[in-house]
């Protein structure tokens, strides 16, 4: 029954990966690491969980008995061009056929020994070798590499920056000299980052990103499943501005981060103003005098914003709603801080949003950005003596920073100087900072704005308010019936829009699979707790649960009592009310 079984899977399986254009390859994943080749190449890193080889290089495949004595079928076996697989039948979990992902290989020129990029500022001289899996054309070319990313700098999967000699096409992207390749540690669908670029695509951003997973090694290291996608930036692949124009352009971000070498504080809001692109001026005294030029235009549209001008003369209202509109999908709370917040102009234009970037940390990942209801209290001495004793677990065990641990029968999260209780399936806290018990509300029915940390820690209290500046914006009719009629276009494309999250959600399969014998979903806690009995910590688990929370959020959007999902109706901003503005 059993080997029928295999039979029509593969059969079935087959069939289907006949609609795609790519030539379908046999995956072939083991339970273990049993009697299987661990020096093999084709192994993924030595895993010995997998075999996936191109059917087009394959001579044969039957099953047999190992040996004249065996009463039935105990072996699988492949010939193909390059290697022979004689694989247990025992050892068999299935056996697939179907689409592949590209691979990416990278090796350090000088140091072939090195086992990980180990600087975000300095780059390594690096050979690219790109084999596109019959879905696009293969590359090679010499290239830099370095690491990349903020908080995720510190995890240990890294992502990396690669910076080709020229602008060139890598599977199938517009051509560019950069590309980056985001890690997905944090995200064990490896799919939210993906899911906004669709997003993007669909509600009609001019310039959004795009998504491409693909298996990574680093001098012939498997280093797991891989996002590759655009850098931001003007021109590059992204930002794609007429070259006549970048001369009078600007790209900034607004990040809190506050890490580019060019920045300012905005002079209302106090946001944290970055330049990501162009470069300034060699000469100090230019560059001093182009960035103070480009602040004061900043500042003009931030104080017509405050005094409630005809913004729209300084803002797209469409770029801005479609912006809007992807970040309120994935109830991504960075907006708030603000994190990774891009804008763009040309002189004599106005300021345009986009394009929309980091979307590991939303669809209601963090449960520091969601909204909750009290419960019981304790006293003030028993807490603290709580966060004596679990302080000092962690230090005696090496937990690390936002990982989940186990403290005398209860799980907790360390946040820093915050400790939290994992929720338990009931969705109760047993205990939270500061002292207490606490419930979370779902995370699909989180406000935008409001949630997330807004950094208000400046004397005059407004801190880096990205949420300030945008619920002024929206605090009008006009731009408000500009987002409504978005929103109506996009329910219009969500049947294509699906068609793609799940032909997406299918190209992951093999390459999740090799990733989860390299990394754990140490990150797989359950985004709400209602869906805590449906979570098997599988991507494909994930991946379902991502969907189901998004069909869920969709349904907030939908409701103009709730402002479509962007602010609280219970909470108004007017104009020279919020508090420290200037």
């Amino acid at each position: 029954m059993r080997l029928r079984n295999l039979f029509l899977f593969a059969l079935i399986s087959a069939m289907s990966a006949n609609l795609t254009a790519q030539d379908p390859w046999i995956h072939v994943y083991c339970i273990d690491k049993t009697n299987i080749d661990k020096d093999d190449p084709n192994n993924f890193g030595g895993t010995g969980q997998f075999y996936s080889v191109p059917l087009s290089e394959v001579d044969s495949t039957r099953f047999s008995k190992s040996s004249s004595t065996a009463t039935r079928f105990n072996r699988f076996r492949v010939n193909s061009t390059s290697h022979k697989y004689n694989i247990a039948m025992s050892n068999i979990k299935y056996i697939k056929i179907g689409p592949n992902v590209p691979t990416i290989r990278i090796n350090i020129t000088d140091d072939p020994t090195l086992k990980e990029v180990e600087s975000k500022e300095e780059y390594l001289s690096a050979t690219l070798s790109v084999d596109g899996a019959g879905l696009f054309e293969n590359f090679d070319e010499s290239i830099q590499i370095r690491g990349r990313g903020n908080s995720t700098w510190g995890y240990p999967k890294k992502a990396y920056r690669l910076k080709l000699p020229s602008k060139a096409s890598i599977c199938g992207f517009r051509k560019a000299k950069n590309y980056v390749l985001l890690a997905n540690y944090i995200d064990p669908s490896m799919m939210r980052s993906a899911v906004a670029s669709m997003a993007a695509q669909y509600v009609g951003m001019p310039y959004p990103t795009h998504s491409q997973p693909v298996d990574v090694y680093f001098n012939n290291i498997y280093k797991g499943s891989y996002t590759l996608t655009e850098k931001v930036g003007i021109n590059n692949g992204s930002v794609d501005i007429p070259s006549a124009d970048e001369p009078n352009s600007i790209l900034f971000e607004l990040d809190t981060n506050y890490d580019e070498d060019l920045r300012d504080c905005s002079q209302h809001f106090l946001l944290p103003v970055n330049i990501k692109d162009p470069d300034a001026p060699e000469d100090a005294d230019a560059a001093k005098t182009w960035l103070k030029d480009w602040m004061a235009d900043f500042n003009e549209m931030e104080n017509a914003v405050k005094l409630g001008s005809d913004i729209s003369e300084y803002i797209d209202y469409d770029d801005l709603a479609r912006f809007l509109l992807v970040f309120n999908l994935a109830a991504n709370q960075e907006l708030n801080h603000p994190k990774s917040i891009f804008l763009y102009k040309v002189k004599g234009d106005k300021y345009h949003f986009g394009p929309c970037w980091d979307f590991d940390w939303a669809y209601g990942y963090s449960p520091t950005y969601r909204r909750a209801e009290p419960g019981s209290q304790i006293d003030e001495e028993t807490a603290q003596q709580m966060i004596a004793d679990i302080k000092q677990y962690i230090a005696d065990n090496g937990i690390r920073q936002y990982e989940y641990f186990e403290y005398n029968g209860e799980y907790y999260v360390w946040f820093g100087d915050n400790i939290f209780a994992h929720e338990q399936p009931d969705g109760s806290m047993n205990f939270s900072w500061p002292y207490g018990s606490i419930k979370y509300l779902p995370s699909y029915e989180n406000f935008l704005l409001g949630h997330g940390s807004n950094n208000q820690n400046t004397e005059d209290g407004m801190g880096n308010g990205g949420e300030f500046f945008m619920s002024i914006i929206m605090d009008n009719p006009e731009f408000m019936e500009v987002y409504k009629s978005v929103w109506e276009d996009f329910k219009t494309r969500l049947p294509e829009f699906w068609a793609d999250f799940e032909a997406y959600a299918a190209s992951l399969e093999p390459t999740a699979a090799r990733n989860s014998t390299v990394w754990a979903n140490a990150y797989s806690a359950v985004v709400d707790h209602e869906f805590a009995a449906d979570f098997d910590e599988t991507t494909a688990g994930a991946i379902q649960i991502l969907r189901t929370w998004l069909e869920k959020r969709l349904e907030i959007m939908d409701r103009e009592d709730l402002n479509f999902g962007l602010y609280d109706p219970n909470t108004t901003y007017v104009r020279g009310t919020v508090h420290g503005m200037k």
